[in-house]
């Protein structure tokens, strides 16, 4: 049996913890909808389509964090006005 540091175990968890956090608004944000497609071509541009909207997703999260909107709106209701904003300017 294998014995680990405390910190290593700890760090681990959290790691864990994040991904399944990550994992979980993904769902969320591409609503969670079953695949249907017919063809392994087709299921890996899908997924690969969901990994790319999940990467964007976890950085406009970590923008909103990090510049403390989150106190004030709802990441729904910020996101919504960024769309907003780009139907006006298109």
């Amino acid at each position: 049996m294998r014995h680990h540091s405390n910190e290593y175990v700890l760090s681990g968890y959290r790691k864990r913890d994040a991904d399944e956090k990550l994992f979980m608004s993904s769902k969320t944000f591409t609503v969670g909808e079953p695949v249907r497609v017919h063809g392994m071509d087709a299921t890996r541009r899908e997924m690969f389509l969901n990994l790319i909207s999940i990467a964007i997703w976890a950085r406009i999260l970590t923008k909103i964090r990090s510049s403390g909107l989150l106190n004030k709106y709802s990441v729904e209701k910020i996101v919504l006005d960024l769309h907003k904003m780009r139907n006006v300017i298109l």
